[in-house]
């Protein structure tokens, strides 16, 4: 009997020391739950916070895509009036490099008048008011082209680049003018 004691003392102390463990095992599992639940409702406010985020990301997209598409049509609109000027200024060039090459034909053919008339009683003055002519159309050019690339050109300035328009118009060249008949026969030729 004195083994049969001596196994149940042993028996008893062995089950008494797990019940202490499982005890001591208990309370720590008991303050990690605590820490769990204290946990869930901190971890409940940062999902709703989480949640409130995302949902003004989601508002801030669709306005930013709202204002990259007027921002685009916008952006395409002046590429389409850059393209238009572009178009306008390309003829300004080639209509005044037209012109200049027009007045330099007149001028260069006043200069022989000039030259031939020097002898002539009269005509040296008639030949001078030409050259004066071309020049003041020479500097109505000039300012009719800063004019239209400004985009301050008025209907008058249309006018004197339409081709349609006639000559005498283009140039304002009247009867009053004693030279201007010259001038436009000149004018007229080279057309």
């Amino acid at each position: 009997m004195s083994t049969g004691f001596d196994f149940n003392l042993i028996f008893e102390i062995v089950l008494a020391g797990l019940l202490v463990a499982t005890i001591v095992y208990a309370a720590i599992l008991d303050r990690k739950l605590g820490a769990i639940r204290k946990s869930k409702s901190e971890m409940e406010s940062l999902i709703r916070d989480f949640a409130e985020s995302t949902v003004k990301a989601e508002q801030g997209l669709a306005e930013l895509k709202q204002h990259a598409g007027s921002s685009g049509t916008e952006l395409q609109q002046q590429v389409d009036g850059a393209a238009k000027v572009l178009t306008d200024l390309k003829f300004l060039v080639e209509r005044g490099e037209s012109l200049s090459n027009q007045l330099e034909s007149v001028s260069a053919q006043a200069r022989e008048t000039l030259s031939d008339t020097r002898n002539g009683p009269g005509k040296a003055d008639l030949a001078e008011k030409n050259l004066n002519k071309v020049k003041r159309m020479q500097a109505n050019v000039e300012a009719n082209v800063k004019a239209q690339q400004s985009g301050k050109s008025t209907e008058k300035n249309r006018a004197r680049h339409d081709p349609d328009t006639p000559i005498s118009e283009r140039l304002n060249l009247t009867s009053e003018n004693p030279g201007a008949g010259a001038l436009l026969k000149a004018l007229q030729r080279m057309r």
